[in-house]
């Protein structure tokens, strides 16, 4: 899922700390394993969710941390871009192509072409959703439209939030820089942004209309990423107290426990107490306790984190094929097919992203 500022954060232009550039205070990330560890992290917990239909909350707790890291990294490169002379669009939108257009349209030839040889009874269905994902507009085809992706290709929605979020976040951020640069304003904003967000949610549901006709779940988790981006960058801000753990601790058993099975308030309450916690933690992967840090910098967590996008990619359609064969898969044919994941993902990390990062670096 995800950038989805996945794969190497070498790839995203933050790998080597830099002097400070802007205002007294301000910090610079640098490269920060732990934050590849969260990516590894969210990838296995949404990997854990499909393959297992293994609580459904694990799921979506891995997306929330895609999206919450998500605006946090973009937001921490584009003011420092900001404060070295200002925000490249042009540049930055490139990087952005260059990271996840490649990956995406091989999956979509693969699956079109798959599904032409395997399942033509499907294929104007599929053929059309993976259409609606490779153009980066299936949550508008799915909350406008309401249209319903095809299975091998129902996860791309998440990437369509993030690409228009990658659109529009730099153009919004450079003027309200220029505007109002103080970073407390900045937050403010941000801040008053996602509570707007919210109180349309609980009045969308409030009027009877049912939770699939909320469309801002998801672009809260990637503002309150925004906001600890801002935070971050601006006010060296520091989660080391241990009070912080008492959220995410707390909310986590919370979340596994009754989102698979909650409705109504009870589950748009419980979306955005996860997309807080997944804000906090990711804080404190960048800058918090040494042993968290050292935990999610530990090998394994790091290289998935850095292939997470393919993973997030391949898994869905290669389950769905398996699933073809067998409906109601075990935990072998589970793990075979994971595997066969992980192959396929370190197959297009070398042979599709690498050489298209290359071209971007």
């Amino acid at each position: 899922m995800v950038s989805l500022l996945r794969g190497d954060m070498r790839d995203t232009g933050l790998a080597h700390s830099r002097p400070a550039l802007g205002p007294p205070g301000s910090i610079h990330l640098g490269h920060r394993p732990a934050l590849d560890g969260i990516r590894g992290v969210a990838v296995i917990l949404v990997l854990l969710s499909h393959a297992f239909l293994w609580a459904p909350g694990g799921g979506a707790a891995g997306v929330a941390l895609f999206f919450v890291l998500s605006g946090f990294l973009i937001t921490v490169l584009l003011l420092e871009e900001e404060e070295a002379g200002g925000i490249r669009l042009g540049a930055f939108y490139r990087r952005r192509a260059l990271r996840l257009v490649p990956a995406l349209t091989v999956l979509t030839l693969v699956v079109a072409a798959v599904t032409v040889v395997v399942s033509p009874a499907n294929e104007r269905e599929i053929l059309k959703s993976a259409l609606v994902g490779w153009t980066y507009t299936a949550d508008i085809y799915i909350f406008v439209f309401r249209g319903v992706l095809a299975r091998p290709v129902g996860h791309l929605w998440t990437l369509s939030i993030e690409e228009q979020f990658y659109l529009c976040w730099p153009l919004v951020l450079g003027a309200v820089c220029r505007r109002w640069g103080k970073p407390l304003r900045l937050i403010a904003g941000v801040v008053a942004l996602v509570l707007t967000l919210e109180a349309g949610r609980w009045l969308i549901l409030m009027s009877g209309r049912g939770l699939s006709h909320i469309p801002f779940t998801w672009p809260q988790a990637l503002l309150l990423g925004c906001a600890g981006g801002l935070a971050f960058s601006r006010m060296a801000f520091r989660t080391t107290a241990l009070s912080f753990w008492l959220l995410p601790g707390a909310a986590g058993v919370l979340i596994f426990t009754f989102l698979p099975t909650a409705s109504g308030t009870t589950h748009v309450a419980l979306l955005s107490l996860l997309s807080l916690c997944c804000t906090v933690v990711v804080l404190n992967a960048a800058d918090g306790p040494g042993w968290f840090r050292g935990t999610l910098s530990a090998a394994p967590l790091v290289w998935l984190g850095r292939r997470s996008y393919g993973l997030y990619l391949w898994h869905v359609p290669i389950l769905e094929a398996a699933r073809h064969f067998e409906p109601d898969l075990g935990i072998l044919s589970s793990l075979v097919a994971i595997a066969i994941s992980i192959g396929v993902t370190e197959l297009s990390y070398r042979v599709v992203e690498q050489p298209f990062l290359r071209l971007k670096r």
